[in-house]
């Protein structure tokens, strides 16, 4: 019953963050293959803001999209990025879960690993 009270709010923020973040219609979690820290199982990328999905635990990482292009493109750029961390854990949650995804999507990402 502790652990129904606890992930109730935890999931309403998480759909009204999809919601609010302008989510398309494909909500994309990219699997850990070895392009991220090891405990990062799944991450997300939605509208200036980064979602990391760990064993029972979320974090969003909400950052000025704007800033984040300026830098990428400027050749001078010297100045920092604004930005927030979010970080949710599920108290209680079996820390033995495993956790898989469905729906694969047909569209793939390359990684650097070097």
């Amino acid at each position: 019953m502790l652990l129904r009270k606890l992930l109730k709010p935890a999931i309403s923020f998480f759909v009204f963050s999809l919601w609010f973040l302008n989510l398309s219609a494909e909500f994309r979690l990219t699997p850990n293959k070895g392009q991220w820290q090891s405990d990062i199982l799944f991450q997300s990328e939605l509208n200036a803001c980064k979602l990391f999905v760990r064993n029972a635990e979320l974090t969003y990482l909400f950052y000025n999209s704007n800033q984040v292009k300026e830098a990428q493109h400027s050749n001078n750029f010297s100045g920092t990025v604004d930005a927030h961390a979010l970080n949710i854990r599920f108290l209680g949650a079996n820390p033995k879960a495993i956790y898989s995804g469905q729906n694969e999507c047909e569209s793939y990402t390359n990684y650097f690993i070097g």
